[in-house]
């Protein structure tokens, strides 16, 4: 029951809601936010009964109401049922109490109802005398104030939605925007309506062909056979079971049958009579079979469909069970028809003659010039010719003209038969009338699209203008974006409101429009109060109430430019840094490095020709020192070529097999502090990674070596924590403190160590490249007491 108008002052109760709740809501937005809500509730699901409950469920939150409900009419509106129901908890459910309900016992609503308005009656008590058996009814089940809309399938009166002792207040002009929602729930139930009635349809059509006094089977590409009826299995003396699955061509089957089903699935219809011997049982049957290719909706060939009359000795029973077939094509609802040749026509059953208006002796036999609307009978002669001029079977779905002038559309499928020459004898036709599917298949195409062009994004203006550049429809922040009223919009252009349109700057944009079906651009637009903002329009082609129309959707892309110039300022800035930076490094890599070589050199030479202890030892502290220096230079450079890298090209490696290299390398450095490296792993351990994995393992090697004591140990293991390997090394050292644990992995962070010193640069490389490998690293205690575990995650392969 939709909201009614202030027509009548006898109906005071209707008046305009006055604020009695705690929560009085006057936007017009919740109403049309839970109407895009459930109009997206039809665009999910398939199940019809649960959308429907889903989007009573909103409305019933939306109004606070206790109930809401569906009825629908039955016997000519002599009846009604409640068929769908949503109830607040802690509410007990009436559905199944009211059902096969008289409508007699609701006079004044089913007269209220005609009028097709929204119905808000806000306190039951005050409902007048006319509508006494109501008030009675509804007191009964405490009901005191409700919301009716009228429900509408295929554009008639059906039943109606309504919402039970609502405390929230809608002014009445707002609640006719619920007419929305009826809509989309009477097509949706239309729908269903449509599509039970076709599979009821295919269901007996299907029951048709099972019981059909012909043998009839079909085949896939291979010939293998997938489907025969009754009449098949009973002419073959055998079971669906034994012939399902069974392959033609590995059949014992005369070659001209075979030859006959081959050119049937290279696109031909065939014709056999002649003698066949049953596979199974051996018998010889005299039969007459036709041969057509099965083809999808798309014209390709998937197999072949087999008829086969039995002519081994009719006799006067099967003559009856023809008779008696006859008349159950007669009362189907799928049409059957033939064409004796290519203008007239055969037989008929009553739901084709009906279909146009006629009798069945109106048509039967008949030239269909002779009865049908010229527009009708050329039609239906085109389709006639196509099947005996290409003798191939034709599906297809035509708009027809009735006597009455009536447009309605029938499915059709026109299968020709053949003479002994192969020549087209007749065609045989069926036909389901989809006409309100059709209608209802159409009317959701259009809910759809008025509902996602005006509903969809309210948080960017929308605007439709037709081709001519005039407006249509806007939505509420397009009002709000321009300073402009809807009705001001209404009456403007777009170019009224493109700053860059009135300098003639659009025209790229619309040749990609015109081009592409869609267009995106930048612009500006121009204001009531005269200034401007920068926007970024989405655009593109839309069929808009039946036209064709532009949807522009418009963003306020003001403060993103702002961010944009910002964004700019500092890219040239931290591109002069980068090109500081890598100056540095470059010095860093030839004239530091350079020189440090040369001092090693030199100082390995005095060490080879010096014998004085003392400067021994001077000799060994400077190399020492310059070795430090070395590392730092490296690991230096080696940082700032990771910090370059975007992109790592990874491989599949066994990780088993690196770590295994890396302790060979140092085997010597643990040998001299009298350290035992014990590695766990054993098998293969397969990675994603770059081959420079190694240069992390042996930089956590070689800390642990370092930082542990002469005569302890270093353990390595791989263990297995679902889609990664977490590499591990123990050592038995100092450990770290756990407020150093974090920054041990940043750049020239770096614990002192009396007997070690560094630059701090080592962890902070493995933590950039395992971040490369989108893997992680870390350090925790040695559970075994002192020391250090640090570790590493990589994705297996």
């Amino acid at each position: 029951m939709a909201g009614f108008p202030l027509k009548n002052d006898k109906y005071s109760y209707y008046s305009t809601v006055q604020p009695h709740t705690e929560y009085y809501v006057t936007d017009k937005m919740n109403l049309t936010q839970t109407i895009a809500s459930i109009t997206n509730i039809f665009g999910r699901f398939s199940d019809v009964d649960a959308k429907i409950k889903d989007s009573l469920g909103k409305l019933g939150v939306l109004f606070s109401s206790t109930r809401s409900y569906v009825f629908l009419f039955k016997n000519n509106k002599k009846t009604m049922d409640n068929t769908h129901e949503w109830c607040y908890t802690g509410i007990e459910p009436w559905k199944e109490k009211l059902q096969n309900l008289s409508t007699d016992v609701f006079p004044w609503l089913m007269n209220e109802l005609k009028k097709d308005e929204v119905i808000h009656v806000n306190d039951v008590a005050t409902l007048p005398d006319e509508a006494l058996k109501e008030k009675n009814l509804l007191g009964k089940g405490d009901v005191r104030s409700f919301i009716i809309i009228p429900l509408h399938i295929n554009d008639e009166l059906s039943g109606f939605i309504g919402l039970d002792n609502i405390t929230t207040d809608y002014r009445i002009d707002n609640l006719n925007i619920l007419q929305m929602v009826s809509d989309v729930i009477g097509t949706e139930l239309g729908k269903k309506i449509a599509d039970n009635a076709l599979e009821q349809s295919e269901k007996r059509h299907r029951s048709l062909i099972e019981n059909l006094p012909l043998g009839v089977f079909s085949t896939d590409s291979n010939g293998e056979i997938i489907q025969c009826n009754k009449y098949l299995i009973d002419i073959t003396k055998s079971s669906k079971e034994k012939i399902i699955g069974l392959n033609i061509f590995n059949l014992p089957v005369n070659s001209e049958i075979k030859n006959c089903i081959r050119n049937a699935l290279d696109g031909y219809t065939q014709f056999y009579e002649g003698e066949y011997k049953t596979v199974l049982t051996g018998k010889n049957l005299k039969i007459r079979a036709y041969f057509t290719p099965d083809t999808s909706e798309d014209g390709k060939i998937v197999g072949c469909i087999g008829t086969i009359t039995d002519l081994t000795g009719k006799t006067d029973e099967q003559d009856d069970k023809t008779r008696k077939m006859e008349k159950v094509i007669d009362n189907i609802d799928t049409h059957i028809w033939y064409f004796a040749d290519r203008r007239t026509y055969g037989l008929v059953n009553k739901p084709h003659a009906n279909f146009f208006g006629f009798r069945k002796e109106d048509l039967e036999y008949n030239d269909i010039y002779d009865v049908h609307l010229k527009q009708t009978a050329y039609l239906i002669k085109g389709l006639s010719d196509y099947v005996f001029e290409n003798k191939s079977r034709l599906q297809t779905t035509e708009k027809l003209i009735n006597k009455n002038g009536e447009l309605r559309n029938l499915s059709i499928t026109l299968t020709p038969e053949f003479d002994y020459n192969g020549d087209v004898d007749y065609v045989i036709c069926s036909g389901e009338d989809i006409t309100e599917h059709e209608k209802s298949k159409k009317r959701i195409e259009e809910s759809e699209i008025r509902y996602r062009t005006l509903f969809e994004d309210l948080i960017d203006a929308v605007l439709v203008q037709d081709l001519d550049g005039n407006f249509l429809d806007v939505n509420l922040t397009a009002c709000e974006f321009l300073g402009y009223s809807k009705a001001d919009i209404l009456k403007m252009g777009y170019k009224d409101i493109d700053a860059l349109e009135q300098v003639g700057n659009l025209n790229a944009f619309e040749n990609d429009l015109y081009r592409h079906g869609r267009a995106v651009f930048e612009t500006k637009y121009i204001k009531n109060d005269g200034s401007t903002i920068s926007v970024e329009v989405n655009s593109r082609f839309i069929q808009y109430q039946g036209k064709p129309a532009i949807l522009l959707v418009a963003r306020d892309i003001t403060g993103r430019k702002n961010a944009e110039e910002k964004l700019q300022e500092y890219a040239d800035k931290l591109e002069h840094s980068n090109k500081l930076k890598d100056m540095f490094t470059d010095i860093l890599r030839h004239d530091l490095l350079n020189p440090a070589g040369v001092v090693k050199g030199f100082t390995q030479l005095l060490i080879s020709m010096e014998n004085d202890d003392y400067k021994l030892d001077v000799l060994n502290k400077i190399k020492a020192s310059n070795e430090k220096l070395i590392e730092l230079i490296q690991n230096a450079s080696y940082f700032a070529k990771l910090d370059a890298m975007e992109d790592l090209e990874f491989e599949k490696q066994d990780i088993s097999a690196i770590l295994k290299s890396v302790v060979s390398d140092f085997e010597q450095q643990a040998k001299d502090k009298n350290i035992d490296i014990e590695f766990l792993a054993e098998g293969e351990y397969p990675a994603i990674i770059n081959p420079v994995m190694e240069q992390v393992f042996a930089n956590l090697l070689s800390n642990a070596v370092k930082y542990s004591p002469e005569n302890s140990r270093v353990i390595i293991d791989i263990d297995d924590i679902g889609k990664f390997w977490k590499v591990s090394f123990t050592d038995f050292g100092e450990g770290i403190p756990d407020e150093d644990k974090e920054t041990i992995f940043t750049r020239f962070q770096r614990l002192e160590k009396d007997s070690v010193k560094g630059s701090g640069l080592g962890l902070a490389i493995v933590k950039q490249i395992i971040e490369l490998h989108d893997g992680e690293v870390g350090v925790d205690d040695n559970p075994e007491g002192r020391g250090s575990v640090f570790w590493v995650t990589l994705k297996k392969a």
